[in-house]
């Protein structure tokens, strides 16, 4: 069986910390805290109002989940995704060739091209390929 002494350990749910547990929060703090962030302030004001400092950091926590996010979405890019025909060669077919359909993702419409071109051997049929949306890449 263990005895919290209230030196050593952080305040169980539903209890407050001790006034030691709570100076040694403050100290951690302010030893890092960056002086010119404004988020330093945000954590003064709430801490003038008598948040813990449990309660300051599941209110960061919901916070940075939501920035986090946002984050993520922000690097995303939007680029446009390509349909593009490459003319293979089929001596089965009356006219002695198909058309096969080629996935290519670029900003540069020629250099998608190029790139099925050179992958597939086969010559791409502009007039047969076209844009067909746009994805998101990070």
């Amino acid at each position: 069986m263990s005895v919290d002494d209230g030196d050593t350990g952080a305040a169980g749910a539903g209890r407050s910390p001790t006034d030691r547990q709570d100076a040694q929060g403050t100290r951690a703090y302010e030893e890092r805290a960056p002086e010119d962030n404004p988020f330093a302030d945000v954590v003064d004001d709430l801490r003038a109002q008598g948040y813990s400092w449990r309660e300051v950091f599941d209110e960061m926590d919901d916070v940075f989940s939501a920035v986090d996010k946002a984050c993520y979405e922000e690097g995303k890019e939007l680029i446009p995704q390509w349909r593009v025909a490459v003319r293979v060669a089929d001596p089965d077919t009356p006219s002695g060739y198909r058309y096969e359909y080629e996935r290519g993702v670029g900003r540069d419409r020629d250099e998608v091209f190029e790139r099925v071109e050179e992958s597939t051997q086969c010559p791409v049929v502009e007039e047969e390929s076209e844009q067909v949306g746009y994805g998101r890449y990070s």
